[in-house]
């Protein structure tokens, strides 16, 4: 008696690549035999939206579009055959962060704070973690912000400081894309 799946293969080599705030490019090293068609099948790791394409059996690449920015995505490539489908090939990647999200806008500056506010990072994510030090070096701290708000006041900074700036969208999966910023304190006054 001769398996069905002897006549089935999976892809090889997942290359994931080219990857922007909506797009990722896809190749990978044929599967073997006939196969008649390649499914692409994507799922967001943040908030469970899916997605599927399909490229003929003779394409080894394809770019996934509308994405969404800041996202972490699975995605599977399955090749189907005419006794059904391979074992998929699967990987991870991130989307970037949109142009306009990626920095950390600072004002409010006093001797020893000031407010940060940043854009809110796409799907569910459980709360921000803000972490800064002084760029000349020093002790980094880290503070934790709810998901529902995007500011927060850093405070008991030294004066006079350029500060690096970090804010970390943490989601159940793990982090998200990182967004930059820095902010100078302002001079003590009596």
């Amino acid at each position: 008696m001769t398996s069905f799946l002897a006549d089935r293969g999976s892809p090889r080599d997942l290359v994931i690549r080219d990857i922007t705030d909506t797009t990722m490019g896809l190749s990978w090293t044929a599967a073997p035999g006939a196969v008649r068609r390649y499914r692409i099948v994507w799922k967001s790791l943040y908030d469970g939206q899916t997605g599927e394409s399909t490229v003929p059996g003779n394409v080894i690449n394809t770019v996934l579009e509308n994405l969404q920015p800041e996202t972490k995505y699975k995605m599977s490539v399955i090749a189907s055959y005419k006794s059904g489908d391979g074992a998929p090939l699967e990987g991870e990647a991130t989307t970037e962060v949109s142009p306009n999200a990626r920095r950390v806008r600072v004002d409010e500056e006093t001797e020893n704070s000031m407010r940060v506010t940043w854009q809110p990072a796409p799907g569910k994510v459980v709360s921000y973690r803000v972490v800064y030090r002084p760029v000349s070096g020093g002790r980094q701290v880290v503070a934790k912000v709810p998901a529902t708000s995007t500011t927060t006041v850093l405070k008991r900074l030294q004066p006079l400081t350029k500060y690096n700036i970090s804010v970390i969208p943490m989601y159940k999966s793990g982090e998200g894309k990182h967004r930059q910023g820095e902010g100078t304190t302002g001079m003590y006054y009596i």
